[in-house]
């Protein structure tokens, strides 16, 4: 049933006597569109054996068994009004799941909508999934079929399923009885959910609903094609895990699942989930170098030394044990925060996609958007300021499903939000303890808690805060504990006014435009809103040489040194630091193609921020097998953590391009390059 049947029937049903001319000016249709609506719902009356409609002198005439009957029919929930994306979604799930002929009369049948109708959702589907590498196809002999490799097909359908899953349940639902799933939902939720509490297996991004509803849409692929798998070669064997334990518990209870497609359901699991335990040396040894190589990266890539690299690294582990699986095996993952954390930290995301491409290279794959917002959380919370011991120990406790890394960033916000509370270790809604029962306010980045702490003091925050949401909240919290001063209030009641008046984006520009009239620079500061350089700004002639000599790399890195020492940006010493990092780790200081950015830390002798430029008269080999030799030497100089990373966000985005390293090379003064990146920064700007 279509939703121009449902709202024929709800106005039908909200007046007792109506001719047909009130019912087309209620449901805006004309008289074409409602005399076919009114056939369809009769069809539909006929096939449950009640009385049809009639329409006698234009009147509407309907018995009450009939009316009952819809009202009923209505009130159950049995119609799903399916507009044209959910009809595409239910079209390629039939097509995904079915192995009979699927006919154009077939899909009319099921869906109950005309041939017009069909015709063009399956134009448009083949237009989209043709963009995802699968191609619609269609035969007298065997109708409509999918086309393309196996991964590709499952990966799709995962991802279909993840997407705003609350939103399409009733869909996913709809369409598993269309198809004829016999497999309840709630049935295998339930198992999955105490199979995986018995072998200590937790769900990342606390994600249970969505396997569960793939897994039911993928049963059907299981028996087609149950042999299938992705070649690689892991450093365990599949059937020492755990997760090959929890395939095993569900082929058993579902014995139709064929025992081939055990290998496919393991790997599927082991980037689905969060293993407690390592599943052997080899895979410790493989996903600390990974994840040791990406953070190297990222520090030469960023000009940031992290403080506390033990607990960064741990974090990126846990993180990056099951995203490098998903990765390997083509399991899709949804983001629901990726347009936030890509506003928010755009720069961030520049410099981390960049971090990500030796990884890419060495085992062949892109790393989507989706992960790598994940993996910019984790960097953000280590680049978050240091916080006080609290003096005052209010007991508070952060609740967020939305896995590790999201905890993380809002856990070390909080706390330098709120030096004053004590909190627990974050929390998932499905968790409680002791800590958490005993808190004076928990902190939730969903509506959902576990029963027994509906009684506490709760505050609901962004999972991704910016500057303007982190004051409101210092606001909200003041008026519940009632112990804190808060800055200029007024922008607020501000903002209030802006809002009745313009629209959504405009409102936010106006908020940052304000902040920088309501707050002092130092209030700014603190709210993280210092000024980020541009790249031309952070570059000057006087920092750029054209030419250089020199015989080896140290001596390169002397040269390359000179204009930020002579324009005291940093000292003597953290010249020294540099030579020493290029001695013990060389190769990771050259970012890209015959490109190296030497620097060291902050505290080593940073006193300003400057990003100098050294072309060398001859390259050098500074000890990167895959971008030896070096030619071009970018020195950085930055006093904090954050105003230099939109610059060297420009500055990966522009090697990228072999246009900017040829415009080096033939560059005759420093002004030519300064020009260059200006008009570059200028034209992304517009």
């Amino acid at each position: 049933m279509d939703s121009r049947m449902v709202l024929i029937i709800k106005n039908i049903l909200e007046t007792s006597y109506a001719s047909r001319q009130d019912l087309m000016a209620r449901c805006s249709l004309t008289k074409r569109q409602m005399d076919y609506g009114l056939e369809k719902v009769n069809d539909l009356l006929v096939k449950n054996n009640c009385q049809k409609i009639r329409i006698v002198n234009d009147q509407l005439l309907i018995a009450p068994a009939t009316k009952s009957y819809l009202s009923t029919y209505l009130a159950l929930g049995d119609v799903l009004l399916f507009n044209s994306s959910d009809r595409q979604f239910c079209l390629f799930l039939i097509l995904a799941t079915t192995e009979a002929d699927v006919s154009l009369p077939y899909l009319m049948e099921l869906l109950q909508v005309s041939k017009s109708t069909v015709s063009k959702d399956l134009k448009q589907l083949e237009e989209s999934l043709l963009a995802e590498g699968i191609r619609l196809s269609y035969s007298r002999q065997q109708g409509y079929l999918l086309e393309g490799q196996e991964n590709t097909i499952r990966s799709y359908l995962m991802k279909r399923v993840m997407l705003g899953l609350e939103e399409q349940r009733k869909v996913l639902e709809r369409a598993s009885s269309l198809i004829g799933i016999t497999y309840k939902f709630d049935e295998i939720f339930t198992f999955a959910e105490e199979l995986g509490q018995k072998l200590s297996i937790k769900f990342v991004e606390n994600r249970l609903k969505e396997f569960v509803f793939s897994l039911m849409f993928l049963m059907p692929r299981f028996m087609k094609l149950p042999d299938y798998q992705e070649t690689f070669c892991l450093p365990f064997p599949l059937e020492e895990t755990d997760e090959y334990d929890f395939a095993c518990s569900l082929q058993r209870h579902f014995d139709k699942m064929p025992m081939a497609c055990l290998p496919y359901l393991t790997t599927w699991l082991l980037g689905a989930t969060e293993s407690q335990t390592a599943h052997s040396h080899e895979e410790t040894q493989t996903l600390n170098r990974i994840v040791g190589n990406l953070m190297t990266r990222f520090q030469y890539l960023s000009g940031i030394s992290f403080v506390d690299k033990p607990s960064l690294k741990k974090q990126l582990f846990k993180h990056f044990r099951s995203a490098h699986y998903r990765l390997l095996f083509h399991i899709p993952i949804t983001n629901p925060l990726l347009e936030k954390i890509e506003n928010e930290y755009d720069d961030l995301f520049s410099l981390v996609e960049a971090t990500l491409k030796p990884y890419e290279r060495e085992y062949s794959l892109k790393v989507p958007k989706e992960e790598i917002g994940f993996l910019v959380l984790h960097f953000a919370s280590s680049l978050q300021g240091s916080y006080q011991k609290p003096k005052k120990k209010i007991q508070a406790a952060i609740s967020c499903p939305n896995g590790i890394g999201v905890s993380m960033l809002l856990y070390t916000q909080l706390r330098s939000l709120f030096p004053e509370f004590d909190f627990t270790s974050p929390f998932s809604a499905e968790e409680s303890d002791e800590g958490q029962l005993a808190a004076d306010l928990i902190f939730s980045s969903s509506g959902e808690l576990k029963k027994g702490l509906d009684n506490k003091k709760i505050i609901t925050v962004p999972p991704v805060m910016n500057a303007l949401e982190k004051e409101k909240l210092k606001m909200r919290v003041a008026q519940e504990i009632g112990i804190f001063k808060t800055n200029t209030p007024q922008l607020n009641t501000v903002m209030e006014v802006v809002a009745k008046h313009v629209a959504p984006e405009l409102a936010e520009t106006i908020e940052r435009e304000l902040v920088r009239i309501f707050y002092s620079s130092e209030q700014a500061k603190e709210l993280g809103l210092k000024p980020k350089a541009k790249l031309h700004e952070a570059m000057s002639d006087e920092l750029i040489i054209l030419n250089s000599k020199a015989k080896n790399k140290k001596q390169a890195i002397l040269a390359a040194s000179q204009p930020l020492l002579e324009a005291g940006l940093i000292t003597d010493n953290y010249i020294q630091k540099m030579v020493a990092s290029s001695d013990e780790s060389g190769g990771h200081m050259v970012i890209s193609k015959h490109v190296a950015m030497p620097h060291a830390s902050i505290q080593e002798g940073a006193l300003g921020l400057g990003i100098g430029l050294t072309i060398l008269e001859k390259a050098i080999a500074f000890g990167s097998p895959a971008n030896d030799p070096v030619k071009y030497i970018f020195t950085l100089s930055t006093p904090d953590k954050e105003s230099h990373l939109q610059a060297l966000s420009t500055l990966v985005e522009l090697l990228g391009s072999s246009d900017f390293l040829t415009m080096m090379e033939s560059a005759k003064t420093p002004k030519d390059i300064i020009q260059h990146i200006q008009k570059f920064e200028i034209s992304n700007a517009s």
